[in-house]
């Protein structure tokens, strides 16, 4: 869209020049937001100090105005400023432990901060999300933290309020975010398995969102390294619950034959289900069945089951720094902190005592 410009000395008017033109033109639409200054500056061959100085000088001309974190949209500046609300919001996917406890250690912090924490489960519904941002952006709501649903992307890419991604991200949306090393994590608890002379080992969760995704990335990565074969009877994917793990095993154990000697679970609470399910139909665990999860959560304590721990102070500190950004920054293009994992073994996953064959 851009043309390069190489007028010098006074490049940095000339380049101003030229963006006004797209502005004025319609080709950069109002209220719709700048491409960030890495990339103009590559697009106009020049350094982002010069680039910066165009962009200030069309903020002087009222052409574009600066928005705290999200970066530099084309319009009036009055349309971008927002009073302080002294409100704040953690929009949740659905009420797993995990989140509850992210709850529990940032509600302290956005008292002392003087905000009014309100707090949304979703059950995963796009619609339920979306309606809640809208209402968010319309009563000015300082900050959003959020597991986001990628269905909502648009919404989230477009919307001018701060937020804040945690447990998962969207790709190509300028939003900071938060996570787990879910791979890693997931491939180190996998590794532990296959140790313990595993072989068969199943998967039971979902891959709707980008931590599920990776959790299930990480269980190829270890599968692919032992040069074993990945046999689709044995990945179960739909959702994050409890139900789900029984139902899951069900499935599984209905050939004798066919039956995997150990389990990986998504999160703790679909390996609460495979336990359930193990329990009721008399499969010893881990003689029979080793199971190992994700999220060494009260869940994982009470059952006495391995589990990858997810650094749960350290997500919530690398949370309340993004928060913290949100307001202090005027322009700040995404960038996630990767905060490690590490595996917590317990008695659920012991040696294969089945000689098994690949």
């Amino acid at each position: 869209m851009f043309s390069k410009n190489r007028g010098r000395p006074s490049k940095y008017i000339s380049i101003s020049n030229e963006l006004s033109k797209y502005i004025r033109s319609g080709e950069l639409a109002d209220g719709s937001p700048m491409p960030s200054e890495r990339k103009l500056a590559k697009l106009f061959d020049c350094t982002q100090v010069t680039l910066r100085k165009a962009l200030k000088h069309l903020e002087s001309e009222k052409m574009i105005y600066s928005v705290p974190y999200k970066g530099r949209f084309v319009g009036m500046k009055n349309s971008a400023m927002r009073e302080k609300s002294n409100l704040a919001a953690l929009i949740f996917p659905d009420d797993e432990l995990f989140y509850y406890k992210i709850f529990s250690r940032l509600e302290p912090f956005f008292q002392e901060n003087g905000q009014l924490l309100s707090v949304h489960i979703t059950g995963n519904s796009e619609t339920k999300e979306r309606k809640l941002l809208e209402m968010f952006e319309a009563k000015n709501f300082d900050v959003v933290v959020a597991v986001p649903n990628p269905a909502c992307r648009d919404i989230y890419a477009a919307g001018k309020m701060p937020t804040v991604f945690f447990d998962s991200v969207l790709e190509k949306v300028n939003i900071s975010g938060v996570v787990s090393d879910d791979r890693n994590g997931a491939y180190q608890a996998v590794r532990h398995l296959l140790s313990l002379g595993h072989k068969r080992i199943a998967f039971i969760g979902h891959d709707y969102d980008l931590s599920g995704r990776n959790r299930l990335d990480g269980y190829f990565d270890a599968l692919n390294k032992a040069h074993l074969e990945i046999v689709p009877e044995l990945i179960k994917l739909q959702q994050p619950s409890r139900e789900w793990g029984i139902y899951a095993m069900s499935e599984m154990f209905k050939k004798r034959d066919k039956r995997p000697t150990a389990v990986f679970c998504v999160n703790d609470t679909v390996a609460s289900g495979v336990m359930y399910y193990a329990h009721s139909h008399h499969i010893e665990i881990p003689h029979d069945l080793s199971v190992l999860s994700f999220g060494n959560t009260g869940i994982a304590e009470d059952l006495d089951l391995s589990s990858v721990d997810q650094n749960l102070d350290k997500i919530v500190d690398a949370i309340k720094l993004k928060v913290q950004q949100c307001s202090m920054l005027s322009e700040c293009e995404a960038s996630n902190i990767t905060v490690p994992c590490s595996l917590i073994v317990r008695s659920s996953s012991g040696i294969c005592m089945k000689n098994e064959r690949n």
